[in-house]
């Protein structure tokens, strides 16, 4: 398998996953997302790149994989890969995948609930989310592996005679979905602009005089 065929299935899983976790924040209570200043997405970047890579890190060391990191690209997107030396098991492959989800997510839903960066914390999960899109194709595709099967990772290309992760009508329906949550989006975003353009005309066509008002308000 390799996943430079699926960039835009990437793409379009990441969108979807920036959503639902925008939507899981509101419904865990955390609020709406609200940056202040530019540092705040610098700063969220940041800590996205190096502790999801980290989160990937923790299972490997623990198991005594030896790996080395780089930056490769994956069609036209860059990415951060981690190359396993030597054969890894399937379930160690898939918790490796899985890491920072598992582990990074819950640490930074408890950050995002305290003190001034919690705004940060809040934007590096929504981050951490979309950018696992790459990391749930590969697990994917390392559950259809019967058990025992080990598996040779270079970041970008599983070198194993791996299934899919799945098939056409489900890649369609990948980008279907997020295609057509962004144009929910934006036609939401276009009837925002239009209500508020109306409500700024009805504001300055409004008389200033005594009379004139008596007259608007009963027109």
């Amino acid at each position: 398998m390799n996943l430079a065929e699926y960039v835009w299935d990437i793409i379009s899983l990441s969108f979807i996953l920036f959503i639902l976790s925008l939507l899981e924040l509101e419904a865990l209570g955390y609020g709406a997302l609200k940056i202040y200043n530019q540092y705040t997405p610098l700063l969220a970047l940041a800590i996205c790149i190096v502790f999801h890579e980290l989160a990937h890190l923790i299972p490997l060391a623990l198991t005594g994989y030896k790996l080395k990191m780089g930056i490769a690209k994956l069609g036209f997107l860059p990415v951060i890969y981690i190359d396993i030396k030597g054969p890894i098991s399937k379930n160690i492959y898939v918790l490796v995948a899985l890491s920072p989800i598992l582990l990074l997510q819950p640490a930074l839903l408890l950050l995002a609930n305290q003190g001034f960066f919690k705004e940060v914390f809040k934007l590096a999960f929504i981050m951490n989310q979309a950018s696992s899109a790459g990391d749930l194709i590969f697990t994917s595709a390392a559950l259809k592996l019967p058990p025992g099967r080990l598996i040779r990772d270079t970041g970008s290309i599983l070198l194993v005679d791996l299934p899919k992760p799945y098939g056409k009508t489900t890649s369609l329906l990948i980008k279907l979905i997020a295609l057509a949550l962004f144009i929910l989006i934006l036609t939401n975003l276009l009837i925002q602009r239009y209500s508020f353009l109306l409500k700024y005309k009805s504001i300055l066509l409004k008389p200033k005089d005594l009379t004139g008002r008596l007259c608007y308000l009963a027109y």
